[in-house]
């Protein structure tokens, strides 16, 4: 067998004769040529569109502010569709700290960052009482198609003296989950991670102390301490814990990871909490505490540092968009028209190569003409308008015909 890539042609035409020749010559008029044919294939390979990253994120670098999106408490905007809200049951006393003195990674994405300090008591019924620090990024327009998969990743690190006395029930927890509320982590939870002072209905007793995942039933239910999911990292005061949710509103289901920069762990394919087909509006982070009347705690306060809060979702770009606004309309086809005939990068679609050939051409031409009107809802609101094929013709036409007048008078 041989085989060789990249060879030349032999015309210097820019496209050849459409015809598949097999053909035979003879030096002579009484010699015979003979040959049998099977099996013709012609197959074209197929250029995947590229993909952008759309990101919803929260670094706190705006510092403290209700002016700036990426501020404590911040504002709508790029994804989110409120600002953080920190919401506290009867029994707790908290607060929320923009600080900058002990960043979570030192030397990487550092600067500004939340502590959240919850000091638990008991509610009037003698219940666990919680608190929550969550922000909505359910936003209708701007940010992730939450109907789609996307990816949730997080830096939390437990700032509390956990060898203390006062972690020690099942009551006393850390949570991280989708809910939908800003009070707690509750049945409407989508997926959900988190640890525990004790064994009870949330954590068996190999699972106290450490990361657990829970694999809900789809069903709204009650816990059941039958399906956690445990991580097997303990959690240590001071350390950081880095998060990775892949989150599947169409399946219901989600894949959560976790290292902390020695240790990892990557659960398998788990089921949400909540019985709805939708996430819950609420990015949550939240705290339950209890103290145990028959034992003595000075005090139950639950404190978390929380940074890089990066939601992200990679999403196809729709051929023959040439600026990745998410629509195919007249400002690509003007890019399509600047370009009109010329040599490019191979596979520019910023500059209309949208089949990868290195020229731009009619099969671009005819590429934009194919998708023209597509909107990628997860970018832009208004559909945008679909003209009639004469129309579109004429603003190529037209846009062509400009170049070349330009080109003349040149």
């Amino acid at each position: 067998s041989f085989s060789q890539s990249e060879m030349g042609w032999r015309t210097s035409a820019s496209l050849g004769f459409a015809n598949l020749v097999f053909g035979t010559r003879a030096d002579v008029g009484d010699e015979t040529r003979a040959w049998s044919i099977d099996s013709i294939s012609i197959a074209q390979l197929s250029v995947e569109p590229p993909v952008f990253v759309d990101t919803v994120a929260a670094r706190f670098n705006d510092g403290e502010t209700t002016l700036e999106v990426d501020g404590y408490p911040g504002k709508a905007g790029l994804g989110w569709n409120g600002p953080w809200t920190h919401t506290a049951s009867e029994g707790v006393t908290s607060g929320v700290a923009l600080l900058d003195s002990s960043p979570l990674k030192p030397g990487e994405n550092s600067g500004n960052y939340v502590q959240v300090v919850n000091s638990h008591a008991n509610r009037s019924d003698d219940t666990p009482s919680y608190s929550g620090f969550s922000r909505d990024y359910k936003a209708p327009t701007g940010g992730v198609d939450w109907t789609k998969e996307h990816t949730i990743e997080f830096s939390i690190r437990i700032d509390e003296d956990l060898t203390a006395g006062n972690f020690n029930t099942v009551n006393d927890r850390y949570h991280a989950s989708n809910v939908n509320n800003t009070r707690n982590t509750d049945n409407t939870a989508s997926w959900m991670v988190y640890v525990c002072g004790g064994e009870g209905a949330y954590a068996n007793a190999d699972d106290v102390g450490e990361w657990v995942f829970y694999d809900g039933n789809r069903d709204s239910g009650a816990m059941d301490v039958n399906r956690t999911v445990s991580s097997d990292i303990v959690v240590v005061s001071g350390t950081v814990y880095d998060f990775t949710i892949v989150v599947d509103p169409e399946t219901q289901s989600y894949v959560g990871s976790i290292t902390d920069g020695v240790n990892s762990y990557t659960t398998g394919t788990l089921g949400w909490r909540r019985a709805s087909t939708e996430i819950g509006s609420y990015l949550m982070f939240d705290t339950r505490g209890y103290l145990v009347a028959d034992e003595f705690e000075s005090a139950n306060e639950r404190m978390f540092s929380l940074d890089n809060v990066i939601i992200t979702q990679s999403l196809a770009r729709i051929p023959g968009d040439t600026d990745n606004d998410g629509k195919v309309d007249d400002v690509d086809a003007k890019v399509l028209a600047t370009y009109w005939g010329s040599s490019v990068a191979v596979g520019d679609v910023t500059k209309g190569d949208f089949n990868a050939d290195g020229v731009v051409n009619a099969i671009d031409a005819a590429i934009l003409a194919a998708h023209w009107g597509d909107h990628n809802v997860a970018m832009e609101s208004t559909p945008v308008g679909v003209p009639e094929p004469s129309t579109l013709l004429l603003l190529l036409a037209g846009g062509i015909a400009g170049l070349l007048t330009r080109a003349r008078r040149a």
